[in-house]
């Protein structure tokens, strides 16, 4: 049996996770399969651009976490002022 190595952030690790989620009425779903985590922000950067070119519906949001924060998000088909809009020309927070 082999162990996962997760870093936490009580081990003074940062923790990316980059992951969609589904927002409908009474909550939200992580879609399954379309998650990930790193302890790396430049994998984290290029979850999140691969995510962020795929095509799903204004009900979806990416978001990268760190350290179970909230640091940069995108609603699929927002348009400039939206609150969750993104595009390539924008820098991501780390």
């Amino acid at each position: 049996m082999t162990e996962k190595y997760l870093p936490t952030t009580d081990s003074g690790v940062d923790v990316y996770k980059v992951y969609v989620v589904k927002q409908r009425r009474g909550g939200s779903e992580v879609v399954k399969g379309l998650k990930t985590q790193t302890p790396f922000f430049s994998s984290a950067k290029a979850a999140f651009f691969e995510l962020y070119r795929m095509n799903f519906s204004e009900n979806h949001l990416v978001l990268m976490t760190k350290n179970r924060t909230v640091i940069n998000s995108y609603r699929y088909h927002s348009t400039i002022g939206d609150r969750n809009y993104f595009d390539e020309t924008m820098e991501l927070k780390k």
